[in-house]
């Protein structure tokens, strides 16, 4: 799936003459020139993954026909929000970190919860569970009983 992901191995090079003639000394050409040769600028990283969020949310949300799980769609979003994060020149309005899912489905009518449904936010180890457990707490303000529901995700 990305580019440079699954980049092959470098060619062999020949130091030290004509290797047509079985002169020289093969050497691998590895090493910091050739690995930042492959690493995008930030922001060519960043229009690299906005694309592909983009289209995979289409994918997702408009065809109902994701092309990759949802843990390797989080580590996208992950990653572009780090480089935003990282470089804020970088945040564009309309990017991808900034909203969620695609455009609304007509398939079904609009729900209205009597309580809002809090996301985890894409939890992804217990520290962070807990600290989205905090945030909804306080956000709730004091005084406020906070209950938690754990049910099996079974969409995709």
């Amino acid at each position: 799936m990305g580019q440079g992901c699954h980049d092959k191995a470098p060619k062999a090079s020949f130091a030290g003459g004509d290797t047509r003639h079985g002169v020289g000394t093969p050497t691998r050409r590895m090493g910091s020139l050739a690995a930042m040769a492959r690493t995008p600028s930030p922001k060519t990283r960043a229009e690299q993954l906005r694309a592909e969020i983009h289209r995979h949310n289409d994918l997702y949300y408009g065809g109902d026909d994701p092309e990759i799980s949802d843990a390797e769609y989080d580590e996208l979003v992950r990653e572009l929000r780090e480089l935003e994060a990282a470089h804020p020149e970088l945040a564009r309005e309309g990017s991808p970190t900034e909203a969620v899912g695609s455009a609304r489905s007509t398939t079904f009518s609009p729900v209205e919860h009597r309580v809002p449904m809090m996301s985890l936010d894409n939890a992804m180890d217990a520290d962070e569970l807990s600290a989205w457990g905090e945030r909804v707490t306080k956000g709730l303000g004091e005084g406020v009983e906070v209950a938690f529901t754990c049910e099996p995700k079974i969409d995709g």
